[in-house]
């Protein structure tokens, strides 16, 4: 059964995102890729005025606790430009994946 659900794109609103990478590489097992994705969190989070109340980075996901505060951008369109940033930078062939 599917779910139904509303999405709240409202200043003050606190939202739990995880996202995964493609094919379920390891790419954040290197130092200067977990830097280099964080920077564009952080660019992201500016560009949308959203605090970012944590963030957990594992090897092959994220997640990451974000409250809304200013132009209420609703979370997946930041996570949709995220992503785009990331893919531009990553290449799924130079990164292992799972075994």
């Amino acid at each position: 059964m599917l779910r139904s659900h509303t999405r709240i794109a409202v200043a003050g609103s606190v939202h739990f995102v995880t996202t995964v990478t493609r094919i379920r590489g390891l790419w954040f097992t290197e130092p200067q890729l977990c830097e280099k994705m964080l920077e564009m969190l952080e660019r992201c989070r500016a560009e949308h005025e959203l605090d970012c109340l944590g963030y957990v980075l594992m090897p092959d996901h994220l997640h990451v606790l974000l409250r809304q505060t200013g132009d209420g951008t609703p979370i997946t369109d930041v996570m949709e430009q995220f992503k785009k940033w990331s893919s531009r930078y990553l290449h799924p062939c130079d990164y292992p994946c799972r075994p």
